[in-house]
Order: structure tokens, then sequence, then C-alpha cells
């Protein structure tokens, strides 16, 4: 034979350490059985489509997992978030009050959907002191608490009782 027709040839040489009978060859090919033969051509590399798919599948499956778990972990986050955007701002009215030398009043923004409730609003004097406050930073379910020591001026945030 020439070497054009043999490339069309099914490769079918047995794993390593296992012989097969050429009368087994026509009857593992008629019913695709790869246990014993190869039924790749020589020259092909690749994938096969149905493998791409099932691996395309199973891509898709856990993308739309994570996309589902990923909006219940947002809601969760936002209100820790919010908390701590508080305490952020109530830090750095303590620190304009100092370094200015002038008494600073801060007053909580509004939220969207998280809700704010407790003292209207805290006062920092020069010394780094405070009037007392104390924030509750709240959304359907859940709250937390952001206080304001009048001695010292320290912020905490700790989760609601």
């Amino acid at each position: 034979m020439n070497k054009k027709k043999q490339k069309n040839f099914v490769n079918w040489s047995a794993p390593a350490g296992r012989r097969c009978a050429p009368s087994d060859q026509k009857f593992f090919a008629s019913f695709f059985q790869k246990s014993c033969f190869s039924l790749r051509f020589p020259d092909e590399a690749g994938f096969t489509l149905l493998e791409l798919l099932v691996v395309l599948a199973i891509m898709a499956a856990i993308v739309g997992l994570v996309a589902l778990r990923g909006t219940d972990r947002a809601r969760l986050v936002r209100l820790p978030e919010a908390a701590q955007n508080l305490a952020t701002g109530l830090r750095l009215a303590r620190l304009h009050a100092i370094t200015s030398g002038k008494n600073f009043t801060f007053a909580p923004p509004l939220e969207g959907s998280i809700g704010i409730s407790g003292t209207k609003q805290a006062v920092f004097a020069p010394t780094g002191a405070a009037t007392a406050a104390q924030f509750v930073v709240h959304d359907d379910n859940r709250a937390m608490e952001v206080t304001v020591d009048p001695l010292t001026g320290r912020v905490a945030v700790r989760n609601a009782p």
C-alpha cells in the first residue's frame, strides 16, 4: 500500500502489556470499546466534540452555582461594610478635631437599604474626647452597633444584641 492510504487506517495498537487477537479487533471495533484499542488515527491531535461539550457543560454549571452564591454573599457583606464605613467616618472626624484644634460634629449619612438609628450625631473635642454616641446600623433582620467612648473618643464596632 502506498503511504497516503496508510494514513486513513485506524491505529489498532493495544495498550502496553496487553495483547489482542486479530479476531478481537473486529469485535471491539464494532462496539467502539477503547479498552483494547485506540480508535484515533495516528496523526490526529486534539479533543473530540463530545469531550469539549462535556467540559463546557461542567464549566457552565460551576459558573451558575458561583453566580447564585455571589448574590447571597453580597447581601451578607453589605451590613458589616456599612458599619465599618460609619466607624471610619467617626475616626476621621476625631482626627480632624484633634488636628484642627476645634470641635467637630459628625452626623452619619443615610444609606440606601441600610438603616441607621440611635444617636443623631457625635461631637469630638480637640483633646480627642467625644460626646457619648451609639449608632445602630441595621437591615431587615440583623443589626450592628457602632459606639463612641466619651472619655477617649475610641470607636468600636460589634454585633448588636
